[in-house]
């Protein structure tokens, strides 16, 4: 009994761009959200701190 082992599909040349794309927009997109967590954080401990 020989098994066959199942060839793994590569993926297009469009697959690849297209994640490649995918990643590129959340690294993007990491740093301005970052900057906006940040910024969220310092006006709740203005708030607090005027309570």
């Amino acid at each position: 009994m020989s098994k066959k082992k199942g060839k793994k599909k590569k993926p297009t040349r469009d697959e690849t761009s297209e994640k490649i794309a995918k990643y590129a927009m959340i690294g993007a997109w990491s740093y301005p959200a970052y900057e906006l967590i940040k910024q969220l954080g310092r006006i709740v401990l203005t708030l607090v701190k005027h309570k």
